[in-house]
């Protein structure tokens, strides 16, 4: 794109499709000669002298967003740093400060294009209503009127347009804008944050619903202040959050297991976070009075004491009440590192907490894995009895699941007797290996330590 006129070097270049400026031609002769076609000479010139300088793109995200009347927008512009230029150029008195017109154009958009967010309506009206307007605005050039081409030049220069309150965090900032983070991401956050000292974190990839559909600032839900606030976080949360009444503890969900939390701690981090979104979602309300009033009600959330308000009422909402029979129902889902496993039906599916399970093995599911040491060793110590090999295998898997309505009690011992040299008890070794995989947090009784080998003289064995 280029300039017609660069007064700087004293020259205009009037492009075919890009203005209706022309030269008219005498057709008397200066000097004797011809006139050659050049363009690449052209091209030359017009890339050193008259070629518009690369806009670097918006600095605002998103759509272009208004958050005045366009009364108010006069109205801000006029009061503010730069007021007195404003209503000059508003007046019409451009002779002030400017070579042309069209420069005090130019100028008075890029000012509205701050003031109406780059909005391309209300700049054209407003500019309209100012004493600048005259018939040029609407003049065609090319496909475009010049005042579609001014308000559109400026637009794409902007850098910077009106925010109602400055020091907000952005939307891409806040902890809980997880959209355009794959899972492999969001697991190395999480072991960063193991290895760092915390717990668990909250996945809040599960939330359920954004801020935009709570409609905070009009909802007559969340009219009063502090009950308000405590069914705001309720809905917001209520995907990933729960109260266990019977215990009187917060249970989270991490993404894999509901997770108690001690101490509320990670509900009262959640709190903070709830309190950044709500800033980040501010800007977004275009009426200037209900906008104030609400940033006023969340800058209240700064302060601890408001947090813990809304997060003892948010206790006591009926949605996120529940008691500890809610938790563990399934009694033949098997919930693995990777996924939960349905042990009547043999589906693997993605982790889900609507499955309401608070128990987990660390180890990954893999439907065709096969341990060769763990056949070799069922073969060895049940010495080659495929029927006991196959008992066995069925103990474990009934331990597996929830399930007691067979009253079965399985126990292991050792049949044959103990020689000299042998490492370990079979009897121990099968229910350690399988104590191993489901986890700790599987066992009803912790498991007794591992006995330490010990001399067979003293009539103790390994």
């Amino acid at each position: 794109m280029y300039y017609i006129n660069n007064r700087k070097h004293g020259l205009e270049v009037y492009l075919p499709g890009t203005t209706n400026r022309f030269v008219t031609v005498t057709g008397d002769m200066f000097r004797p000669g011809t006139v050659e076609r050049d363009d690449d000479a052209l091209k030359a010139a017009l890339d050193t002298f008259m070629k518009r300088s690369t806009r670097a793109a918006s600095a605002f995200k998103g759509n272009p967003v208004s958050y005045f009347t366009d009364e108010q927008v006069i109205k801000h512009a006029s009061e503010s740093k730069s007021g007195d230029k404003f209503k000059a150029l508003y007046d019409g008195r451009w002779e002030e400060g400017y070579d042309s017109q069209s420069d005090a154009d130019m100028a008075f958009v890029s000012m509205l294009c701050f003031w109406c967010g780059c909005v391309e309506e209300q700049i054209d009206r407003i500019f309209r209503s100012s004493g600048l307007m005259r018939d040029k605005w609407d003049r065609r050039t090319g496909d475009a009127t010049y005042g579609e081409i001014t308000i559109r030049n400026a637009v794409s220069s902007c850098s910077e347009i009106y925010r109602p309150v400055s020091g907000l965090p952005d939307e891409d900032d806040v902890l809980l804008d997880f959209t355009d983070l794959d899972a492999s991401t969001i697991q190395e956050e999480r072991d960063r944050r193991e290895r760092d000292g915390y717990t668990f974190t909250p996945d809040y990839r599960f939330l359920s619903t954004t801020v935009d559909e709570l409609s905070p600032h009009t909802n007559p839900r969340y009219e009063s202040f502090q009950i308000g606030n405590g069914r705001m976080f309720v809905d917001f949360f209520r995907s990933i959050i729960l109260m266990n009444d019977t215990r009187g503890r917060w249970y989270i969900y991490d993404g894999r297991v509901w997770r108690p939390d001690q101490h509320d701690i990670k509900i009262a981090e959640m709190a903070k976070d709830f309190r950044d979104t709500l800033l980040a979602f501010v800007p977004r309300i275009t009426s200037e009075d209900t906008r104030k009033r609400f940033l006023e009600r969340v800058q209240k959330l700064d302060q601890r004491k408001y947090r813990d308000l809304m997060v003892k009422d948010a206790a006591s909402d009926p949605a996120v009440t529940v008691d500890m029979s809610a938790f563990d129902r399934d009694k033949f889902l098997f919930n693995c590192h990777n996924g939960t496993i349905n042990l009547l039906t043999g589906e693997f599916k993605a982790h889900d907490p609507a499955d309401m399970l608070t128990k987990m093995t660390e180890v990954d599911y893999v439907p065709d894995a096969v341990c060769e040491r763990w056949l070799s060793f069922m073969d060895e110590v049940m010495e080659g009895d495929k029927g006991r090999i196959r008992y066995l295998q069925k103990a474990i898997g009934y331990a597996m699941s929830g399930d007691t309505n067979t009253s079965a009690v399985c126990g292991v011992h050792e049949a044959r007797p103990l020689r000299q040299g042998d490492r370990c008890r079979s009897h121990q070794t099968a229910p350690r290996r399988q104590c191993s995989l489901l986890g700790p947090e599987q066992l009803a009784e912790p498991l007794p330590p591992s006995p330490q080998h010990q001399d067979p003289k003293r009539g103790s064995h390994p």
